[in-house]
């Protein structure tokens, strides 16, 4: 990871033209290593690590990982070791490696481990994979057992804060600022350039965003940031902005 980190430092820096702030990375972490609360089963030291300290990150990719992969925790197909399960097994395996990925994101060492073998193991024909499966499964239940209570404590505090910031909304709407399409084009570029600080500029101007966009399409579009899916975001964003420019 440091070897990639580095070599994204120097293609980015050479394109900006600019050095990138490590400080602001440390200050980061810093400030975020004393909210992370320990779950059983995984290594938050070398979570933090891969994740620059983000919590948010964390918490938010932890959470996709378990909700994508629910039905993993259920007993393997009784067909998967079957002489003709090659496009079960197949299928099976490309959601095995974007596990794979997501664990080891956050220091699920055991689940990371096991994904790797069962990916391995479902990609070669003949082997059996139920086992693999089973125990990954238990991984899984494990590992969603442990982090309940945190990410239950997030969710919580997440809906308790849409809440309120909601009804800010609703009871100043003339507060917020009307945007402009200028004022969008920030927001499009680091959704292009898949910029995790794309998520603080919708926080910052929330207000205005659920005021042009309308609550339905607020939440949406906060989906959709969550879910770190910026293609989705970027397509309201523009088609807002468009809205605002046929609108002059």
């Amino acid at each position: 990871p440091s070897q990639l980190i580095s070599r994204l430092r120097i293609a980015v820096e050479g394109y900006r033209g600019v050095s990138l702030p490590i400080e602001s990375l440390v200050a980061q972490e810093a400030q975020g290593s004393d909210a992370w609360t320990e779950i059983d089963g995984l290594n938050l030291d070398n979570a933090k690590r891969l994740l620059s300290g983000d919590l948010k990150l964390f918490l938010t990719t932890l959470e996709r990982l378990l909700s994508e992969n629910a039905n993993l925790k259920d007993a393997p197909p009784l067909e998967v070791d079957a002489p003709d399960s090659e496009a079960l097994r197949l299928k099976l395996a490309a959601q095995v490696h974007k596990l794979r990925s997501a664990s080891g994101m956050v220091g699920a060492e055991r689940m990371h481990a096991l994904a790797s073998r069962a990916e391995v193991t479902l990609r070669a024909p003949g082997e059996k994979a139920e086992t693999l499966l089973r125990e990954l499964a238990e991984s899984l239940k494990d590992l969603e057992r442990h982090s309940a209570p945190v990410l239950d404590s997030w969710r919580e505090a997440r809906a308790a804060s849409e809440l309120a910031a909601s009804a800010s909304g609703a009871g100043d709407a003339d507060g917020a600022k009307p945007l402009a399409t200028a004022d969008l084009q920030q927001l499009q570029q680091l959704l292009l350039a898949n910029d995790l600080s794309a998520q603080d500029w919708v926080d910052e101007h929330a207000a205005s965003l659920r005021q042009a966009l309308g609550p339905e399409a607020f939440a949406n579009l906060q989906k959709s940031m969550a879910n770190l899916d910026y293609r989705s975001a970027l397509d309201a964003v523009n088609a807002l902005a468009n809205t605002l420019s046929n609108a002059l």
